[in-house]
């Protein structure tokens, strides 16, 4: 019986919130562990399996060790020509929208290069990353390229990027699928796209079959739900998602997620906080109405050292100082007490428009405006 971790975590979000689906005794060691004879009948002792899922991330996974060949490819069989026939009609569309005809390519667990033939007849680029050395020398007889290594030891060494980076069959096997993407994300350029097929754990648990797909080869067993997620969980962003085989394998073709970029953001606040500057400047008693997160954060990063006082109604605000440039809040009954030229009201939505009556209602005469995040005209 293989050991299993106490301190198991999910093997994409690393959470320790794991429910036991099930135990189930009398499985085979491995998808491969056949024996030569039967005299060899002690290498062939049953396995338990512990099928859990994470209640974090969704994910059905297995609590047991991976086999010992989990890094290489096991191809039992291999395409016929019509199989062979039906991988190109799938791949030319891909090709032709990505605009991948030329570029580089390459696809991560090669097993015996029958992909790589496909791909190289469609005129990509590609090279094959394999660790059987078996395998390896079935691939150079071919004399397609291949690289000897392991995907993780791989990208730990290789900085090259690729338009195009295929997984066929082959992200189930790993043990820490998190680290696993993360190597496949890190291989991609900025316009690159990764292709990853997966067995479709949803079609064999709608047919009450799952039981007889569990293996302790297959370590995880993906959802549509689960491979997106897993996919955006490493920065990736899923561009489309289908079925093929009958149902039996999942689809995901992704690219790099864009990154959020604030350099507008950065620019505008600038030229807010120069704009606010000079008006304060304008005016020897100012004031500003609103002790709220994103008023603190303007006043701070302006340095508002000249304005007087800062006014809100929350009463536990009330008679504290802001942060940074350490103004006193007050009330806003103090405030009508208060000699003000200047009022600037830096509230949140209809707030402002409270203000304006409280103004009104009070007769207050002191020029005011209300701060719409634009830059103010002086």
């Amino acid at each position: 019986m293989q050991s299993k971790n106490l301190n198991f975590k999910c093997r994409l979000c690393n959470s320790i919130n794991i429910n036991t689906i099930i135990i189930l005794k009398g499985f085979p060691r491995a998808a491969q562990n056949f024996i030569s004879n039967l005299n060899m009948l002690n290498k062939d002792e049953p396995v338990t399996l512990s099928v859990c899922q994470c209640q974090d991330c969704g994910l059905i996974q297995l609590r047991n060790r991976p086999v010992s060949y989990y890094k290489n490819v096991i191809t039992a069989a291999g395409l016929t020509s019509a199989a062979k026939k039906d991988l190109k009609q799938e791949w030319l569309p891909i090709i032709n929208k990505y605009n991948l005809t030329g570029k580089k390519a390459i696809e991560i667990g090669s097993g015996r290069g029958e992909f790589l033939e496909i791909m190289k007849s469609l005129e990509i680029d590609i090279i094959g990353l394999e660790n059987s050395k078996r395998n390896i020398d079935l691939i150079e007889k071919k004399k397609l390229n291949v690289i000897k290594n392991d995907l993780i030891t791989f990208t730990k060494e290789n900085e090259k990027k690729y338009s195009l980076v295929v997984c066929n069959n082959f992200l189930e096997h790993q043990p820490n699928i998190k680290q696993y993407i993360a190597s496949l994300n890190s291989l991609l350029n900025k316009d690159g796209i990764l292709y990853i097929s997966v067995p479709n754990a949803e079609y064999f648990i709608n047919k009450s079959v799952f039981v007889y797909e569990l293996i302790t080869d297959h370590l995880v067993y993906f959802t549509e739900k689960t491979l997106i997620k897993a996919l955006e969980l490493n920065g990736l962003e899923v561009i489309s998602s289908i079925k093929k085989n009958k149902d039996n394998d999942l689809v995901v073709i992704a690219k790099l997620a864009k990154k959020v970029n604030i350099d507008n953001s950065i620019n505008n606040v600038d030229q807010i906080i120069k704009s606010l500057i000079k008006k304060v400047n304008k005016y020897d008693d100012v004031i500003i109405w609103g002790a709220g997160h994103r008023s603190i954060t303007l006043m701070a990063m302006a340095k508002l050292d000249k304005i007087k006082y800062v006014v809100d109604s929350a009463k536990f605000k009330q008679n504290k100082f802001t942060p940074i440039i350490h103004k006193k809040i007050i009330s806003p009954v103090d405030f009508c007490r208060t000699k003000c030229d200047l009022l600037i009201i830096m509230l949140p939505s209809n707030w402002s428009d409270q203000v304006v009556s409280f103004l009104k209602e009070h007769k207050i005469t002191c020029k005011y405006l209300v701060f719409e995040d634009n830059i103010l005209i002086n």
